[in-house]
């Protein structure tokens, strides 16, 4: 037992703390060349894409497109006879966007005037048939390389609008849940920063449905699931197949499909 408290636990923490250490030093080092080395960043991230393709593939998670920016229109299909999904989720990608147009489009403005006139031909354009549809814009904030910031942009499917934002709203999600009477435990769903823009409509049933086909747990989806949300304040609501989120400035509103709201603000 002395040698062991006066030999053996003193190396082992000097060796535990020289590892942590050097491995902070070597961390730091290759991140620095990955920052500065443009060579070094485009193989890299070609080789962690490849990865994430095949993984997906393999496992059958969908994947967004790699390039920015581009637009989304998605929307659900009824399958009555279906055990797990009575209803899917259907997407039509669009991302030839030349400079010109991704500069008139996605550049951060007062007015957004012509994304708000893009925005609204493409919401409009949903036919009979596609339920609850939802209208999704990425891109990234411009400036040098190292500084830009991926972000949403997204809108129920369906009406004209005069609202598209490219400023950051002031709502903040601690955890996000997904529950669903056929699941023994809930399903995490990731909605980050890139997501708080005001007038981003959140948790529509596509949208729901579309997170939950964006990562790897098998899930149900029908009328009956529920989001269950805490905010950054710790407040814990929860949202159904008829509610949904419309970010603002200072927080978030809970409306309904009548339209009814309730305002949540965030200092």
């Amino acid at each position: 037992m002395d040698i062991y408290n006066t030999h053996i636990v003193p190396l082992a923490t000097m060796y535990f703390i020289s590892f942590c250490k050097y491995y902070g030093l070597a961390r730091d080092h290759l991140l620095n060349i990955y920052a500065t080395n443009k060579i070094v960043k485009i193989v890299t991230d070609n080789s962690y894409l490849t990865y994430l393709q095949l993984y997906c593939f393999l496992i059958g998670q969908k994947m967004e497109p790699d390039c920015m920016p581009w637009i989304s229109t998605v929307w659900l299909e009824s399958h009555p006879d279906r055990v797990t999904q009575t209803l899917q989720l259907r997407e039509n990608y669009t991302h030839n966007f030349t400079n010109i147009i991704t500069a008139d489009l996605f550049a951060p403005s007062d007015k957004a005037e012509y994304a708000n006139q893009y925005f609204s031909r493409v919401s409009t354009d949903f036919k009979e048939g596609q339920l609850n549809p939802i209208v999704i814009f990425k891109t990234e904030t411009i400036g040098p390389l190292d500084q830009r910031e991926e972000f949403y942009i997204v809108r129920r499917g369906g009406y004209s609008y005069d609202n598209v934002s490219f400023e950051r709203s002031n709502a903040k999600f601690l955890s996000v849940e997904y529950t669903h009477p056929d699941l023994s435990v809930p399903i995490e769903l990731k909605v980050d920063k890139t997501w708080m823009f005001i007038g981003n409509e959140l948790f529509t049933p596509t949208f729901v449905l579309r997170l939950l086909d964006y990562q790897p747990v098998m899930h149900f989806f029908d009328k009956d699931y529920v989001v269950k949300i805490m905010d950054d304040n710790c407040a814990i609501f929860t949202l159904k197949w008829d509610e949904y989120m419309v970010l603002t400035k200072t927080g978030y509103e809970i409306k309904t499909t009548d339209e009814s709201a309730v305002l949540v603000e965030r200092e």
